[in-house]
């Protein structure tokens, strides 16, 4: 239920912490994605496996979401993003990191029209 959702919610909030702190960046030939050692692999491997727990219990939780297709994005896992998709779509959710990370996802499945409309959307309707 929720109480559990919330554990793993918080579970996963800690080892992505502690996973952020072990990516490294900056090589020439790829300076915006992050380089993957073992140990924050291991680390985001399982805050990805807890978001997932925490989804399984509250499948609507917004922040769980844009952190798992954050997490995705970073462990570059595009069929894993492509099947958010449509779990993003259509959302009610006021945080921009979500529909920054749904876009992503909706690119990741194909459809790089209907990600940059909701992008536009959202733009608009926030007047960013």
């Amino acid at each position: 239920g929720p109480g559990r959702g919330g554990g793993a919610y918080l579970g996963a909030t800690l080892a992505l912490r502690d996973g952020s702190r072990l990516l490294s960046t900056g090589k020439k030939e790829r300076p915006f994605l992050p380089d993957l050692g073992d140990e924050a692999r291991r680390a985001l491997e399982d805050g990805q496996r807890l978001l997932e727990e925490c989804l399984g219990e509250v499948p609507n939780h917004a922040e769980a979401l844009w952190r798992l297709a954050a997490v995705r994005t970073v462990l570059r896992d595009v069929p894993g993003l492509a099947a958010l998709a449509p779990v993003l779509d259509n959302a009610d959710v006021a945080d921009p990191r979500f529909h920054l990370f749904a876009a992503v996802c909706r690119l990741a499945a194909g459809d790089p029209a209907k990600a940059i409309a909701e992008i536009k959307k959202k733009m608009v309707d926030r007047q960013v």
